[in-house]
């Protein structure tokens, strides 16, 4: 029952997070905003023959919708129910196979491991799962251990990393720009020389961040003309500071599980 319940809890918030986030991020309610800034550049570059001197349009944002701190305590919330199912779990598996009587300390104790090591998997083995047989339980943990190199392992990692760092603080995603977006680059008044983008995928879509840029040479300065037409949507991820371990970057250790 204290599983199912769990389970349905986080069902529950993460959908709410989810259509949150849908909210906050959606492109025709919040859209990125760009700017465009122009570079008029007297010489052509060498190695481009027969073309005046040409313009430099460098596309950056705007502006940008923002995560609130609301969003991090809903998240918070989404971390503990998950930790929670995982050890109601574990308290399910002592109460059928483990040690029927525990102290009130060995009660505390009781917990889905999460650990950085095999070893220390198998050295308390019996403190998280007192009484629980390691032959017969022990691939089933091991197989979600965060140190394992698979799937499992780096989600349960993230898992325990997140669920340390919210401890201590409110995590609140990053918004950052799709790693491709939905624009036309329209121009008129020269010949096109280049496109580049200069955003890189994972970078904050924070104002004055360079998404991209458009030379045109040729015609009249004054008559080059760039134009942009369509949405620019975004998405929340975590940066890699925050799905690495907390360790070392918060000023105190994190806690083992």
């Amino acid at each position: 029952m204290g599983v199912t319940v769990g389970i349905d809890c986080h069902k529950s918030l993460l959908t709410s997070f989810y259509d949150q986030l849908l909210e906050a991020l959606d492109a025709t309610k919040h859209p990125i905003k760009v700017d465009i800034d122009t570079y008029e550049e007297p010489k052509p570059k060498s190695g481009v023959v027969d073309l005046q001197p040409w313009t430099t349009f460098v596309v950056r944002v705007a502006e940008a919708p923002v995560l609130g701190r609301a969003h991090g305590v809903l998240l918070g919330e989404i971390l503990h129910n998950f930790r929670g199912v995982l050890d109601h779990l574990a308290w399910s598996l002592v109460a059928s196979k483990g040690r029927k009587r525990l102290t009130r300390a060995q009660g505390r104790n009781v917990a889905f491991p999460l650990t950085r090591t095999r070893a220390n998997l198998g050295r308390r083995w019996h403190q998280w799962l007192p009484g629980v047989a390691e032959d017969q339980f022990w691939t089933l943990f091991d197989r979600y251990q965060p140190y394992r190199r698979t799937i499992q392992g780096v989600a349960m990692r993230r898992l325990r990393n997140l669920s340390d760092i919210d401890k201590h603080r409110v995590i609140v995603p990053t918004v950052v720009l799709p790693q491709v977006g939905d624009l036309n680059v329209h121009y008129e008044g020269g010949e096109l020389i280049s496109v580049r983008q200069l955003m890189k995928f994972g970078q904050a879509a924070r104002p004055g961040l360079k998404i991209m840029s458009v030379t045109l040479a040729g015609g009249h300065p004054g008559g080059r003309k760039v134009e942009l037409q369509g949405v620019i949507s975004s998405i929340p991820i975590f940066t890699d500071a925050v799905l690495r371990s907390p360790k070392g970057t918060l000023g105190c250790r994190s806690k083992e599980h």
